[in-house]
This record gives C-alpha cells, sequence and structure tokens, in this order.
C-alpha cells in the first residue's frame, strides 16, 4: 500500500513532509479538496474499500476494526496505514530558528475544534492569565481571534508554532489536535485539560459510543468519559504532559497554579 497526503497550503504541505511513511504529496486548493471526498455519516464503515478510488482518512472506512480492536488512536491509525508502531514525526529539520527568547513565557492555547471548549469562559482564561503574570511570567495566548483582554495573541503556521512550545516555560490548553502534534514533538511542562463532557463535536454522542465499540477495546467497568480518556490520552506518544480533566473553575484554577509551581509532577490529574 502507498499513501498519497493531499493538502491545501504549504503549512499542511511542510508538516506532511516530515512524514516518513507517506510517498507522496499532492497540494490543491480548498474548493477541489473538498470536493474529492464523499463520507457521510459512519455507516460507511460497512462498505468495503476500492481500489482506485479516493477516501478521507477516517475510522469509519476501517471495516476491520471490529476484528481488530485498538487501544488508543495512534494504534488505529497504525493498524490502518500499515505503519510500523510507533508511527515517528520529526518536523525539527523544517522549523525556523526563533530568535525571541520564550524562557519565562506560558503560552496558552484555550481554544479547540475536536471537543467542546465552551465549559471553560474566555473571562476564566483572562483570570488565570492575570494571576500567572502576578507570578512574574509572561502570558502568551495561541488563538485566531484577539478576545482575552490586553493578553497578546498569535497564530502561528504550525512549524513556528512547534518551535515556539518547544521554547516556552510552560505550555497550557485544551485537548485538540494541536495537543497531539505537541506531544509527538515532545514539548515539555505541557498540560492539557479534557472537558468534564468528552466527546467530539463532528458527531452524536450516540454515534460515537457506537463506532468506539466497534474499533476500540473498552473497559467493561469504565463509564465512557473514562474510557475516552484512555482511547484519547497522549500517553499513546509516551509523552509526559500532565492531563487534567475539568470538574470546575475552582480545581482547574488550583491545578494550573501547582503545575508551573511543580513542574516535575507528571501525573495524570483527575478532579
Amino acid at each position: 500500500m502507498k499513501i498519497l497526503a493531499i493538502c491545501t497550503n504549504t503549512n499542511q504541505e511542510l508538516v506532511l513532509q516530515s512524514i516518513e511513511a507517506i510517498d507522496k504529496i499532492v497540494k490543491i486548493n480548498s474548493s477541489q479538496y473538498y470536493a474529492l471526498f464523499s463520507l457521510k455519516r459512519a455507516e460507511h464503515y460497512v462498505q468495503k474499500l476500492e481500489k482506485g478510488s479516493l477516501y478521507c482518512l477516517s475510522r469509519w472506512l476501517f471495516s476491520e476494526a471490529e476484528k481488530n480492536k485498538s487501544m488508543n488512536f495512534l494504534d488505529l491509525y497504525t493498524k490502518m496505514l500499515g505503519l510500523n508502531h510507533p508511527a515517528k514525526l520529526d518536523v525539527s529539520g523544517s522549523i525556523p530558528v526563533q530568535k525571541e527568547d520564550y524562557s519565562n513565557t506560558i503560552l496558552i492555547y484555550p481554544e479547540s475544534n475536536s471537543f467542546t471548549d465552551k465549559e471553560i469562559s474566555n473571562d476564566f482564561w483572562i483570570k488565570i492569565a492575570e494571576d500567572l503574570k502576578s507570578m512574574g511570567f509572561n502570558i502568551l495566548f495561541n488563538a485566531k481571534a484577539n478576545t482575552y483582554a490586553h493578553f497578546k495573541t498569535i497564530f502561528l503556521p504550525m512549524l513556528e508554532q512547534i518551535k515556539m512550545a518547544q521554547s516556552c516555560r510552560y505550555v497550557i490548553g485544551m485537548r485538540s489536535g494541536f495537543s497531539d502534534i505537541l506531544a509527538i514533538n515532545d514539548v515539555k511542562n505541557h498540560l492539557v485539560i479534557y472537558p468534564k463532557n468528552i466527546h467530539f463535536n463532528t458527531i452524536t454522542r450516540e454515534q460515537q459510543e457506537k463506532e468506539f465499540k466497534r474499533a476500540f477495546v473498552m473497559g467493561a467497568d469504565k463509564i465512557f468519559e473514562e474510557n475516552m480518556y484512555r482511547i484519547t490520552s497522549l500517553k499513546m506518544f509516551n509523552d509526559s504532559a500532565v492531563e487534567h480533566q475539568f470538574t470546575g473553575p475552582e480545581l482547574l484554577q488550583q491545578a494550573i497554579k501547582d503545575f508551573v509551581s511543580k513542574p516535575k509532577s507528571r501525573n495524570f490529574n483527575q478532579g
């Protein structure tokens, strides 16, 4: 099997070039990209893949998943693509050298497209940023819109974001695809916050529970959220990030303060 990666911009192309398993990369415009695929709903996983057809890479299409259940997402996609486990990503040679000093900076990425980030308000992030600033840190938000009061907000190309995160004193953010990228690139002093009600925004909870029971090993004595933490945990990359489940602003505020005070604490946090 050969892997063809299709992207729409140079930022994506540079990241894809760092993945050894990809055989060829083609860059096209967005309208052409979305016209290529027609992935509709979960019933697609009962269909057989046909040689010569294009499919959007999705676990829905992995018909063998039910007979070969996975422990986490890395395990699943490694099986789908026939890769050696674990798959590696190295973007270090593609990243421009940063001249700025971020050694006393805390990078906060408060937004997520995969999971809901609405449980935590902008006001909370501004308040915690104020608290961290009073502790002597410089604060930088990674977000598309500048909605975090007077704090500086940036949204760089992915490779530059990775390099900046590697240079920061601490990195704190909502569980998202960006969390995966940082974990793969071994970003240190990383605190990742999971929402209390953890399910993907792209499908209903009912669809997600059905698909996850089909594709993943589910602990019979665990509730759905507990299985989700294990399936999506950054520990699949052998990462050392602290992972915290949001159950309320006061507990999260204290967890963040403890994190920046005790950087060597690497345990899974819940509460």
